[in-house]
């Protein structure tokens, strides 16, 4: 499931979207900078990170690491 997502940063926020092959209606969409947060929890052998898009909170995005 590799590559799936697609980040694209510019110096005005972040764009997301997905392979067409597995989203083929969504729509890539832009977050501004001031509009997210960083969410972060250390597990016992994993660390995560939550981006949270919004003020209040529209949606989210959570990723992990192997160890930490």
């Amino acid at each position: 499931m590799r590559s799936i997502l697609n980040l694209d940063v510019c110096p005005s926020g972040l764009r997301v979207g997905m392979m067409r092959l597995f989203g083929v209606f969504c729509r890539d969409f832009f977050v501004p900078w001031d509009q997210i947060s960083v969410v972060r929890n250390d597990r016992l052998f994993w660390r995560e990170a939550k981006l949270v898009f919004g003020q209040p909170a529209n949606g989210s995005l959570q990723t992990s690491s192997g160890s930490g």
